[in-house]
């Protein structure tokens, strides 16, 4: 036995077939952790040789992806969404990496989303001791947007790119979206009363607000994020209180964010963008190889901002 496959689904009876049926042969064991489905997305799975184990929904994704963690029994484990697919060859292609490589390595996979963007994930990992999938929390804990890649870092895992590509096929309705940020921003809200000042937290509830176009609200987040100490924040958090104050066109915070971005990440692309857009000073931007079509901009709070953003 060498490779399982990990999934947690609900009412997914569609799209579990047409992701299982081209590539279940390839798995040594398929553990389906079904979370409360309605339809036959249990007798699916158990049609197409999957052991299922059902799980009573308690409000945690991390829980969740951990119940079906620990019924697999492979040393290596490939974690799936129902809607994703993938290439029978690129599982395939997964099984020759693994016969040549340490326990302790975990795999990139590139990540095509609906839209065009290219993201890389590890999806393929050692099921070790002290392995496994964490929340937000500082205890690993947390409800939602869970991660299997600290665990890992805390093992020294080796981290290896691999050729493997996974299409995301997710395109939900407007409703759909709509109610899957609403219940993101549940999750997110249990999360924060434990844990009022986490980073990641405040960023994924300010992102949240901002897809659903309570601005305000996200204004409010942004300006809690913006609160903490520099050494808690990543570009990436302050790109969406940067988008967030353009959204209310508060200038202030726009400039805050720009002069932080500016002192801790003057090398990154964007933040060069952003400061040669606020300041008129081209100049920045030499150098720079890989510029984003689109970044979050106001030019009426860019000019207010300008005020000695390139002195150091």
């Amino acid at each position: 036995m060498l490779l399982a496959l990990s999934m947690i689904v609900k009412n997914e009876a569609e799209n579990l077939r047409a992701l299982l049926a081209p590539i279940r042969h390839r798995f040594d064991e398929v553990v389906i952790c079904d979370t409360g489905s309605t339809d036959n997305t249990v007798t699916i799975a158990e049609s197409l040789d999957c052991r299922v184990v059902r799980f009573a929904w308690n409000d945690s994704f991390t829980d969740a992806r951990n119940a079906a963690l620990l019924a697999c029994t492979a040393p290596w484990i490939m974690w799936l969404d129902a809607d994703h697919r993938v290439r029978s060859r690129d599982v395939k292609l997964i099984r020759r990496l693994l016969d040549v490589r340490t326990p302790k390595t975990a795999f990139w996979v590139t990540w095509n989303d609906p839209n065009g963007g290219k993201y890389k994930k590890i999806m393929v990992f050692p099921r070790l001791p002290h392995v496994s999938w964490e929340g937000m929390l500082a205890n690993g804990a947390g409800h939602v947007h869970e991660d299997v890649l600290p665990s890992l870092l805390r093992q020294k895992v080796d981290l290896i790119d691999s050729e493997v590509e996974i299409e995301h096929m997710d395109r939900p309705s407007l409703d759909d979206k709509r109610a899957r940020m609403e219940r993101n921003l549940r999750l997110l809200a249990l999360d924060e009363a434990l844990e009022p000042f986490n980073p990641f937290v405040l960023y994924h509830s300010c992102v949240c607000l901002m897809n659903l176009a309570r601005n305000d609200e996200a204004l409010a987040y942004a300006k809690r994020l913006m609160a903490l100490a520099p050494e808690k924040l990543s570009v990436t958090t302050v790109l969406a209180a940067v988008k967030a104050a353009r959204l209310s066109e508060d200038a202030a915070l726009y400039g805050e964010c720009l002069r932080v971005l500016w002192k801790y990440a003057p090398d990154h692309p964007v933040v060069r963008l952003l400061v040669a857009n606020a300041t008129g000073d081209k100049s920045v931007l030499e150098g720079v190889e890989f510029v984003p079509d689109e970044v979050p901009y106001n030019p009426d709070a860019a000019k207010k901002a300008a005020e000695g953003i390139l002195a150091k």
